[in-house]
């Protein structure tokens, strides 16, 4: 587990205020003499605390320390009694910080440690809060106890992760939960052949290698040899002076001689290196003769490729509660982009490899890693059943781990997958085995084709807001486009919704068979008997699973139930509004033309490109695939009562008629309860003790009243009570009769316990059974359930189907419209001002200029949302729409830095372009947004005047290019494809100063910096000067 996560626990945060005080309170006073003797509590609730103290302290301290060891990097909560309990430093630094618990020092034999706990009633409260808001794992160590025994055993029945939280109470089931793992994507054939290139690569540079140092060494021998000729040829040498001194001087024939210097060292610096040492290689008779030049080049580019080839990685994702299993592999450059469209609860990575650990966090920083050298230990806890709960706890699985293990692994070799997806695909698997011990239903792993949807990048993503506000975290509300266009009925359909917003497809087919679908239910009266069917639809996919995971219930049994019986309802509607529709789809279809939302004709090549089956057609193919399970559904509504609890522990969940043997045992009981009651009320008549009660709880049968008629009973001496406990308040006598009769309902509770979950297996079994049927179901509803949203939301916002049209054809957008600021507006009492957009072949690029808050950034979003829109399947906000299809949306918008990553506002703003420019396609949708305007002027209008030019003349795609840099416009006018934009601003005679927000052609040449200044309330006196600098150094003043 990621020393990261584990740093969240030591953090500060106050979460009391959520905690509901009932439970502080309860534990509180459970706690409050926990110092005292056992025989003197004061508590009300004192049986839970002697409970607690009547375990073996040795026993639960020996279980604590045995899996804190076993998992270190989890916080361990221990089943004791109706409470879940945390030990040691735990308790203080999850227990006090995170949760705001009470600590206190509980003792034991040997001392004391620290303890807190809180009821189990608030199980899910509690893991909510340290899983999913701070990403924790927690390991439940569950108590269990043997029938007619009062002796517990403990053993951790489940590891709870990020990626592995699928009860509704604490995952949100509008969205994917996915574990995601990363791997290298090194193919075996890959590896052999890239090491068999190393070793020669290595063996000729080391060859080469040789040679060069065996000509540098006859290089140098030369050298020496000439320098000391040169030496010994310029200098006069004599035999130095006996004596101290300065040297002697001695004219001869006009000269003055010194004596010669010493001998310096030699200096390897004056070997004269031949200039083409590299390309030349020495013979075996010690000649130096020239390399082959070709292969020397071929040399040098294989290194320099070597050294260039980017990380390649193989991505698995698994969502545990719907079983959709994905991989991909792609170059880690793209790992960021994944890693926003995949949004993974939890990141697996190998715990050796530090490179794709940082390439990870490079790309997510928030991201909760998960390191896999830790499974290891987990696999070995659950090879020792650790992670499987004992056969009497709860139910018997008709499939082991093993086997479940085995079909996992099936799948995963029945896929064809390269061997980095393959180990990536096992790793998941093994991680969930290792935390859960049992897998749900998995679908076999499906390849990602990234060519058949729509790239778009993290800063994409967040730049439109797609999924996520801009400036907010993750929790945190706010206006996206998937809260504007959600209007699902079902958890399945809002997390299909969702997916298909991150990953647009690039298929026409495809996106017209969705457009279809929505044009289905453009009919309201479909739309409306669809919904109202919808609203009794649960999340069958996630209670399969919970269900196949050891933590599912009555509850989900009927949650399918229920849902099955809407399936055979909305089979009914869909075949019934299929007939109604034929006839108005075979008119249409038998027309010469056909005439889409926007009310223009449709060209010949696009209605070749439309899907070639009616809606009607499709919608009864639907239909055909929903299969309403009768029989499951009323087994399921007879035997289960609709009250039923939902733990499957709680006793009592199944109706008293479902079989003549629970009819029996239900009758039994309640003579027992009837005998119980007339026994109670005896012995309160007989020894005039109004305060005594039959308690049957944990501590066993035992007779409880207060002090003062404590001694009424003492005084009874045959009687038959027997005092075993006194305390502050209270006295537990224990009587034989009472005894009997307990022992004789408990026995009767644990036989329709028994049949309880003998009825329960077969229901389960019954359900796994049918999984495969209940996955098409929740697929098939979930598809059905979009397009009715997308139907809904376009009557509501007047929204009109677009058009795809050939790459040859313009792309247009008449009064288009931003759906989220739109919504904004309207709920201001604002209009919004729609605006026109078109792309041609002599018009590819469109420039506009204009001040801020005129419009551009919203004009510039809502052109790429119109596109991300179409292609995922839903109508658009504008009066028509004509669109190519785009293979990705690349965007560079906003500033903003990124500490995290060490980057200014600058970089990011050069790393945005540079992706752009490096990656964007002819099919390519580009947005910019002031490029360059991070540094000095010069140098931005230098960059952004490139960063147009490579658009235009290279990249050659659609993109849109905002601006303030007027010093531009002089160089790129005579641009063929490119055609100026601006935002008008209106300014009366007097200096009123207005935004109209409307696009219009031409070239805006003053950016209306000050007026803008004066709207956000800038002093006058600044203004003035402003005003006065600005008409001294410009003759175009703002």
């Amino acid at each position: 587990m990621d020393a990261s996560r584990n740093g969240t626990a030591h953090k500060a945060h106050n979460t009391k205020a959520a905690i509901p005080q009932k439970d502080i309170h309860e534990f509180k006073e459970i706690e409050a003499d926990s110092s005292t003797n056992n025989r003197v509590v004061n508590d009300e609730n004192s049986d839970i605390l002697q409970q607690s103290k009547a375990i073996s302290t040795s026993s639960v301290l020996a279980t604590v320390r045995k899996y804190r060891q076993k998992y270190p990097d989890s916080v361990l909560l221990v089943r004791v009694g109706d409470f879940y309990e945390l030990y040691f430093e735990q308790a203080d630094d999850i227990g006090g910080v995170l949760l705001g618990l009470q600590v206190v020092d509980k003792k034991f034999r040997n001392g004391t440690v620290r303890f807190t706990g809180f009821p189990a009633r608030s199980l899910l409260r509690y893991v909510e809060i340290l899983v999913s808001q701070h990403s924790l794992s927690v390991a439940l160590c569950e108590q269990f106890q043997e029938p007619m025994q009062r002796s517990f055993t403990r053993k951790v029945t489940r590891v709870i992760t990020p990626g592995t939280l699928i009860d509704e109470g604490l995952a949100d089931t509008r969205v994917h939960s996915y574990i995601l793992c990363v791997m290298r994507a090194e193919d075996a054939t890959l590896k052999m052949q890239r090491r068999q290139q190393t070793t020669t690569s290595k063996e000729k540079s080391k060859r080469r290698s040789q040679q060069q140092m065996e000509a540098l060494t006859r290089a140098t021998i030369e050298a020496r040899r000439r320098w000391e000729q040169e030496i010994a040829e310029a200098v006069a040498v004599e035999e130095p002076p006996k004596r101290r001194g300065r040297p002697r001087k001695k004219l001869a024939a006009g000269k003055l001689i010194m004596k010669p210097p010493r001998q310096p060292q030699f200096d390897p610096a004056m070997v004269a290196v031949p200039d083409q040492i590299e390309d030349q290689v020495a013979t075996d008779d010690g000649r130096i003769e020239e390399a082959d030049s070709a292969e020397v080049l071929e040399f040098t580019e294989r290194a320099d490729k070597d050294a260039d080839i980017e990380i390649q990685l193989s991505l698995a994702w698994l969502d545990l509660a719907t079983g959709d299993f994905m991989v991909s592999t792609g170059p880690a450059s793209g790992l960021a982009a994944d890693l926003a469209r995949i949004r993974p609860r939890e990141i697996l990575v190998h715990g050796n490899d530090s490179q794709v650990r940082k390439l990870v966090i490079a790309a997510n920083p928030q991201a909760a890693i998960t390191a896999l050298g830790a499974v290891a230990a987990l696999e070995e806890t659950a090879e020792e059943t650790d992670a499987q709960p004992p056969a009497n706890a709860n139910v018997h699985w008709p499939m082991a781990a093993e086997a479940q293990q085995a079909e996992a692994s099936r799948l995963v070799a029945a896929a064809e997958l390269h061997s980095g997806e393959r180990q990536a695909c096992e790793a998941v698997v093994g991680y969930v085995l290792a935390t859960q011990g049992l897998l749900a239903p998995l679908q076999a792993p499906q390849q990602y084709a990234a060519t058949g949807h729509m790239r778009m990048g993290a800063a994409t993503i967040q730049a439109l807001e797609l999924v996520r506000p801009l400036g907010r975290s993750g929790t945190e509300a706010g206006p996206t486009l998937l809260g504007e266009i959600d209007r699902t009925r079902t958890s399945a359909g809002a997390r299909l919704l969702a997916q298909r917003l991150l990953a647009p497809s690039t298929s026409a087919e495809e996106i017209e068979r969705r457009l279809d679908l929505v044009d289905f239910f453009a009919d309201s009266r479909a739309r409306t008997r669809t919904a109202t069917l919808l609203d009794g639809v649960g999340d069958i996919e996630r209670a399969v699973a919970k269900l196949s995971l050891n933590c599912g219930g009555p509850h989900d049994l009927l949650l399918i139930a229920q849902s099955l019986r809407a399936v055979a309802q909305i089979r009914a509607t869909l075949r019934s509004l299929s007939r109604d529709n034929k006839a108005s789809e075979a008119d249409e279809m038998s027309g010469s033309t056909a005439k889409p939302a926007g009310g223009s004709t449709e060209s010949s090549a696009q209605a070749t490109d439309r899907s070639s089956e009616p809606p009607a057609i499709a919608i009864r193919r639907m239909a055909l695939a929903l299969q309403g399970l009768p029989r499951l559904a009323r087994e399921i509504s007879a035997a289960i009562r609709t009250d039923a609890a939902r733990d499957v522990r709680a006793c009592g969940f199944l109706n008293a008629e479902s079989s003549k043997a629970v009819a029996q045992l239900h009758a039994a009981l309640e003579e027992k309860e009837a005998e119980r009651g007339a026994l109670q009320q005896k012995w309160r008549h007989e020894y005039s003790c109004a305060s005594l009660r039959l308690d049957g709880a944990a501590l066993g049968a035992l007779v409880e009243v207060t002090r003062r008629d404590a001694t009424r009973l003492r005084a009874q001496t045959d009687a038959g009570f027997r005092l075993v406990q006194m305390l502050r308040t209270r006295a537990r006598f224990e009587h034989r009769s009472w005894t009997h009769l307990l022992a004789e309902t408990d026995l009767l509770r644990a036989r329709l316990r028994a049949e309880e979950l003998r009825a329960f297996e077969q229901l389960r079994d019954a359900v796994l059974a049918a999984a495969p049927a209940l996955r098409t179901n929740s697929r098939v509803l979930a598809a059905i359930d979009a397009a009715a949203a997308c139907a809904t939301v376009a009557a509501e916002r007047c929204l009109v189907r677009p058009r795809l049209v050939p790459p040859t054809t313009a792309h247009v957008i008449a009064n288009g419209r931003h759906s989220v600021v739109e919504t904004q507006l309207l709920n201001d009492g604002r209009q919004f001002v729609a605006n026109h957009c078109r792309f041609g072949a002599a018009r590819r690029l469109l420039l506009v200029t204009g001040p801020n808050m005129g419009g551009k950034s919203t004009f510039l979003r809502q052109v790429a949302l119109v596109s991300v829109l179409a292609q995922a399947g839903c109508f658009v906000p504008a009066a028509a729409a004509r669109l190519h299809v785009v293979d990705a949306i690349y965007t560079r918008i906003g500033a903003r830095d990124d500490v995290a990553r060490g980057q200014s506002t600058f970089m990011v703003e050069m790393a945005e372009t540079a992706d752009i420019l490096l990656h964007a396609t002819e099919r390519s949708l580009v947005i910019l947004d002031e490029v360059g305007r991070g540094t000095a002027t010069a140098d931005g209008v230098a960059i952004a005047y490139a960063t147009l030019r490579h658009l235009h003349d290279v990249v050659r795609c659609k993109a849109l290019f905002a601006t303030h840099y007027h010093e531009l416009l002089p160089h790129v006018r005579r641009l063929p494809a490119l055609a100026p934009l601006h935002t008008a601003v209106h300014q009366s005679s007097d200096g009123a100063f207005a935004f109209l927000h409307r696009i219009v052609p031409g070239v805006c040449a003053s950016s209306h910096a000050l007026y803008v200044a004066q709207l956000a309330g800038i002093p006058k006196p600044v203004l003035a000067v402003a005003r006065a600098f600005a008409t001294a150094n410009s003759s175009n003043p703002a």
